[in-house]
């Protein structure tokens, strides 16, 4: 007899179960009571059994954890996107800093995740609604419109091909132009900017930053559409404008980043003041080529005293910097699979 020892509560009794076979050659337990009913023991027997044995997975808790990979999975890409593209790409936004090698490797694995996500999404179970669906669709093509701008501005060279290609990954974030998240709108202004002035159209960039000042919100990619309306002005050799833009932004640089700390507020002032002993350098650059010597001696001087004990270039930390690349977009949480609506019964 092959025995199964089972305790019963409250008692030291035991009970050997041994299996054989019903008529139809299902499996049948048979029970040998020890000291207690039969009734017991066999109600002990069949909990123990019933208990081992796994719970049914209905629709809804397999719709709630494939809607926990796929957010996972968005998030993860989101992370890298966001929050690791950040360091780098500020190296674009600093005037005296090159291109930071570390893009290609980041936006390279952040391609790898969307790819992980569109899949995670592309395995959803039937019973997950199409409205679900649609919004998870919805945040992978955001994440993928700003992943493919980053991926070409990180391979941007001297050639007109890549120059081109960065153009056309504008055409994708110019959807969130209008966006009624504000944040994502200011960060689609600000790379789409950034693409068009490395892509040699600072006249496009200019029409995208207008107004000038207009609408200001205390984001950092908020900051950096100023500033990057200032470069833009220089690179179209309307440096007088540029000047006297800069000098605006200075008197309104505590409604940017102001819920930020005192170390933050005092980097975007600093970076106001590097960006106009900038422009004043790049004026003597273009009065010394146009043969003005004197004027060029008198820009490069009003530049020096700016910066005082500082020198050019200014180091990348001595600027303010991006902390994420898409402002005010958070992790997305998965919703509650919607009920599935059931047939009503028939009354007899």
């Amino acid at each position: 007899m092959t025995g199964l020892a089972i305790a019963l509560p409250g008692a030291s009794v035991f009970a050997d179960a041994y299996p054989t076979s019903n008529k139809d050659g299902s499996p049948k337990f048979n029970y040998v009571p020890l000291g207690c009913s039969s009734v017991d023991m066999q109600a002990a027997l069949a909990a123990y059994f019933a208990a081992s044995e796994p719970e049914p997975k209905d629709g809804s808790t397999e719709a709630s954890a494939a809607l926990e990979r796929v957010n996972r999975a968005i998030n993860e890409a989101r992370a890298a996107i966001v929050s690791e593209c950040a360091e780098p790409l500020s190296a674009e936004l600093c005037w005296t800093a090159k291109s930071d090698p570390r893009l290609a490797a980041i936006v390279a694995r952040a391609a790898g995740l969307i790819k992980k996500a569109e899949q995670a999404l592309a395995d959803l179970p039937k019973s997950v609604s199409e409205s679900e669906r649609s919004a998870l669709q919805g945040r992978i093509d955001l994440l993928r419109a700003f992943l493919d701008l980053f991926t070409a501005i990180a391979a941007l060279d001297d050639s007109k091909s890549s120059r081109n290609r960065l153009i056309d990954a504008c055409i994708n974030v110019s959807v969130y132009l209008d966006d009624p998240n504000p944040g994502v709108a200011d960060s689609a202004k600000l790379w789409q900017g950034v693409a068009y002035r490395r892509a040699g159209r600072p006249d496009r960039t200019l029409q995208l930053f207008w107004p000038a000042i207009g609408r200001v919100s205390s984001t950092r990619v908020d900051f950096f559409v100023r500033t990057e309306r200032c470069r833009a002005l220089v690179e179209s050799g309307r440096h007088v404008s540029a000047l006297a833009l800069v000098v605006k932004l200075e008197e309104h640089v505590g409604e940017w980043i102001k819920d930020e700390d005192e170390a933050s507020r005092t980097l975007a002032a600093d970076s106001l003041r590097w960006v106009r002993a900038m422009i004043h350098r790049d004026w003597a650059a273009s009065l010394r080529k146009d043969g003005e010597p004197e004027r060029a001696k008198t820009a490069d001087e009003a530049a020096a005293k700016i910066v005082g004990e500082e020198s050019f270039p200014i180091p990348p930390k001595k600027w303010l910097r991006l902390s994420e690349t898409i402002a005010g977009l958070p992790e997305w949480k998965p919703a509650e699979p919607e009920p599935t609506t059931q047939p009503a019964e028939k009354k007899s």
